[in-house]
């Protein structure tokens, strides 16, 4: 996977998992990276977050698709 870059952090697998579904959809490449133990003690990862992972000729409109269905909310 060196080839891959982060498109973005999540704070949680739920919001990972959303998040690459909607890139894939869109005909993107992407794979979840975690520090989790393979999902059994997701608490691993609140340090570090849960990486999205995808190919650099992709990045820009990833970046797109993930802002445009994030469920986050800045204020």
């Amino acid at each position: 996977m060196s080839d891959f870059v982060v498109a973005t952090v999540c704070e949680n697998r739920v919001e990972a998992d959303l998040l690459k579904a909607y890139l894939e959809s869109a005909g993107i490449e992407a794979f979840i990276q975690s520090d989790d133990a393979g999902g059994f003690l997701p608490n691993l990862s609140l340090l570090s977050g849960v990486s999205i992972l995808v190919s650099p000729t992709d990045l820009g409109r990833a970046q797109k698709i993930i802002q445009d269905h994030s469920t986050l909310t800045e204020d």
